[in-house]
């Protein structure tokens, strides 16, 4: 039964700060709240909004100034949140195509039928061994050694109570698998919990002249998460072998397109059509979560402000990729050996078709007439 879901219900609040020589009282604290509300079981993801705006410093030689929250960053910086997306789409994916706990549900299920039948056979030999009393071959079934086994029912009762608890310890595992088998199979697949994070920082310096400046800084998070269950096996494995989408099958075929993919998304966008074909994405997420830090500092006045801006933002929802060139970070080992033997490769093609164009190339009109005798 789905909870009933009302709203939405809006929250604002206002703070002042200390007041100027004038009396007047500055906004230094402004917050806004935005929401839908569940009854229980509470099970559901709902799409939430926020946002803080604040007054972090202000300092002025002159006693009429002020500073308010009407100064703050009060809007997302978009491009950054796109970047952030991108990072946190990119990991998202990567988790749902190599999830080990969904790849497991299916190998885990087929591994239940062969270790039950495999289980079931080996007690049903085991017991047909017995009827012959081939004690002998009955514990070679269960991997009893059998050299401790006497032949019959002739040995002494020591002997006896050994064996016993040898079989004992032979066939309980096996009893034990065959139960765990039946059980694996009779509960439902659990879905898969996948998330993908993704960070961007930025930061931008205005300056003037020596004495004034502002700086810009923002910092995003993004993150990406749902439950991930096949809906379609068959259609599922045609997705990863690349039979659904030809498009980024070409792609890939492009000469040194994971080159451009280092700098432009633009594999993961042609992907992301049919990333989830044969799958069933329940409960999906994309939480937004942005710190916008503004500071202008002027010295003849002795000017100091700093305002910080809090951006939080849930939707019931997946953020796909946009194409964008990826923010620049420092190259990783494997990418700059990677570079190093593509650089070295392209040297040597070079200079392979320059000495053979020199060998096989035209002559020129000089040779041709020292050919002729002149």
């Amino acid at each position: 039964m789905v909870a009933p879901v009302t709203g939405y219900y809006v929250r604002t609040q206002s703070l002042k700060g200390p007041p100027n020589a004038g009396g007047f009282k500055p906004t230094h604290v402004e917050k806004y709240q935005q929401w839908k509300r569940q009854k229980r079981p509470y099970n559901l993801i709902l799409p939430f909004y926020a946002t803080d705006i604040r007054v972090i410093r202000s300092i002025s030689n002159d006693p009429m100034d002020y500073a308010d929250t009407s100064a703050a960053v009060r809007q997302w910086h978009a491009g950054q949140l796109a970047d952030a997306d991108n990072k946190a789409f990119s990991k998202y994916i990567e988790q749902v195509r190599s999830s080990a706990a969904m790849l497991e549900n299916f190998a885990q299920r087929k591994q239940a039928m062969t270790m039950m039948g495999d289980r079931l056979l080996q007690l049903a030999t085991f017991a047909a061994y017995l009827k012959r009393r081939d004690f002998r071959s009955a514990a070679k079934v269960l991997y009893v050694p059998s050299n401790k086994i006497p032949n019959g029912l002739k040995g002494h009762a020591k002997a006896l109570g050994s064996n016993w608890l040898e079989f004992h310890f032979g066939w309980e595992p096996a009893v034990k698998d065959i139960y765990a088998a039946i059980d694996i199979l009779q509960r439902d697949v659990p879905p898969a919990k996948v998330k993908g994070r993704g960070t961007v920082k930025i930061r931008t310096v205005t300056r003037s002249d020596a004495a004034w400046f502002e700086v810009y800084e923002y910092l995003t998070h993004s993150t990406i998460a749902s439950e991930v269950s096949v809906s379609n096996p068959n259609l599922w494995k045609a997705n990863q072998l690349g039979l659904v989408n030809p498009v980024s099958v070409a792609w890939e075929l492009v000469p040194f397109s994971f080159v451009v993919d280092w700098f432009v998304n633009v594999g993961d966008f042609l992907n992301s059509f049919t990333d989830f074909v044969g799958l069933n994405i329940t409960n999906p997420r994309t939480t937004h979560v942005q710190v916008a830090t503004f500071q202008s500092d002027y010295h003849p006045r002795s000017y100091n402000r700093m305002f910080q801006s809090l951006f939080i933002d849930r939707a019931t929802s997946i953020a796909g990729p946009t194409v964008r060139a990826k923010p620049f970070n420092r190259i990783s080992p494997i990418r700059g050996a990677t570079a190093c033997s593509l650089l070295v490769g392209f040297l040597e093609d070079a200079q392979k078709a320059s000495s053979g164009w020199k060998r096989r190339g035209p002559k020129s009109p000089w040779d041709d007439l020292h050919a002729r005798g002149f």
